[in-house]
């Protein structure tokens, strides 16, 4: 473990994996213990494998971001964007099958006054797919 002046901890594990091959983790936790960054090296030549990144506003996650580079030729990333009292607002993933091709998905969330999914809209590469809108009846 590292200890940063401004209260952050760096925990960094090296071990080998169910196989045999060596590994390492690098964890970051900031001051409040949120974690703010997670990386998983794989092999001698510690090579990225994963990662995630974390971001907070007033103590609440606003955002959470994942990298895969587990396919090389394909990486894959998904963020993931929170309101301040933890809904999902906005949901993107990005996998590249190509130099020139990508597939983008978003997924966009609205709520109701008492926190409640009134309408979703999911696109690809920038284009509507679809849109639900959901009502509720009480009884």
């Amino acid at each position: 473990k590292s200890y940063l002046p401004d209260g952050s901890i760096i925990t960094t594990t090296q071990s080998f994996d169910y196989v045999g091959k060596p590994y390492k983790s690098v964890e970051i936790r900031n001051a409040l213990d949120q974690i703010q960054s997670y990386r998983y090296y794989r092999g001698i030549k510690e090579e990225l494998y994963y990662s995630y990144n974390y971001e907070y506003k007033d103590n609440a996650l606003i955002k959470n971001e994942y990298k895969s580079f587990y396919n090389q030729k394909h990486p894959y990333t998904k963020l993931t964007v929170f309101d301040n009292i933890g809904r999902i607002i906005k949901d993107e993933s990005i996998t590249i099958v190509s130099k020139s091709k990508r597939y983008i998905w978003l997924n966009e969330f609205e709520y109701n006054t008492k926190g409640m999914v009134t309408k979703e809209k999911n696109y690809l590469n920038g284009v509507l797919k679809s849109e639900t809108v959901y009502k509720y009846a009480f009884y």
